[in-house]
């Protein structure tokens, strides 16, 4: 049978010389595994299309009694370009990616939680601001999509308390319009929160409340997934820098990097580690 859909890229693996194996989310049939053949090969184009976030109309030949299906056909259908340019952007967009791959089984469409993770990666790449926000809303509407629905007001599970989600100034209010699904859906539901005042006990609260509510009804999720986004962007920018230490390449990095990255390198090293030591 050929299947036509569109997909978000969760993963690629390297298989045998040329080819790779390819885990997407697929609007019409959920988590799949493709095999790309070629797709390694040096002259090959496939290749770039199977880059985790990457949003593509798939073609394939579906037969329910293997496990990999074979692409038959592969285009873009939009370019995450700002994602790429920018360390932020990109962490939270790889969490997005990772947390779906983790809490979805195989041929389990949804097609609402496709099309939240489309619109989530649109808003990484088209703002600059409240990534953190998008971040939240995204994880509450994957755990009501697949049945979990947080109750803020219900804390104690079976051999677990979870963390107080009111223990922020504003956290609970944060929190209760986020799980409202029509608060975050436009720029009318974003500027709503413009006047919320998002401090760092708001942040720790939420994370910490969605983070270990996920982990106990997904015991596939890694913490490493849940790390807060100053976790993840401290590890790339200590990548960065080592890159630059070993082989003194500080004057061909700066010339491919935007001045706001620059800039974002720069300022945020200093409280990325300090909330890193903290947290």
């Amino acid at each position: 049978m050929l299947v036509q859909t569109p997909a978000v890229v969760l993963k690629s693996f390297p298989f045998g010389d040329t080819s790779l194996i390819v885990r997407c989310y697929t609007r019409e049939q959920g988590k799949i595994s493709l095999m790309v053949k070629g797709a390694r090969r040096k002259k090959s184009p496939l290749g770039a299309y199977f880059q985790p976030m990457n949003y593509v109309e798939l073609i394939y030949y579906y037969k329910a009694t293997r496990e990999l299906q074979l692409l038959s056909k592969v285009s873009f259908l939009d370019l995450w370009s700002n994602i790429n340019d920018d360390l932020k952007k990109l962490s939270y967009g790889f969490a997005v990616v990772e947390l779906t791959d983790k809490t979805n089984t195989e041929l389990d469409p949804h097609f609402e939680l496709f099309d939240e993770l489309v619109w989530v990666l649109k808003q990484f790449n088209n703002q600059n601001h409240k990534l953190n926000l998008i971040f939240w809303y995204y994880e509450i509407r994957l755990l009501t999509i697949l049945g979990f629905k947080p109750d803020f007001s219900q804390r104690e599970f079976k051999g677990i308390t979870l963390p107080d989600p009111n223990a922020g100034p504003n956290s609970a209010v944060i929190l209760n319009m986020l799980n409202n699904n029509n608060i975050i859906m436009n720029r009318e539901g974003l500027a709503s929160l413009d006047n919320v005042k998002i401090t760092h006990r708001d942040r720790k609260a939420i994370s910490d409340y969605l983070s270990t509510y996920l982990l106990y009804h997904f015991e596939n999720v890694s913490t490493n997934i849940l790390f807060t986004f100053n976790h993840i962007t401290l590890y790339i920018i200590l990548f960065c820098w080592t890159l630059i230490f070993i082989f003194n390449i500080e004057d061909s990095i700066n010339a491919q990097l935007s001045n706001n990255t620059k800039v974002y390198l720069n300022l945020i090293t200093v409280t990325s580690s300090k909330n890193f030591k903290s947290g």
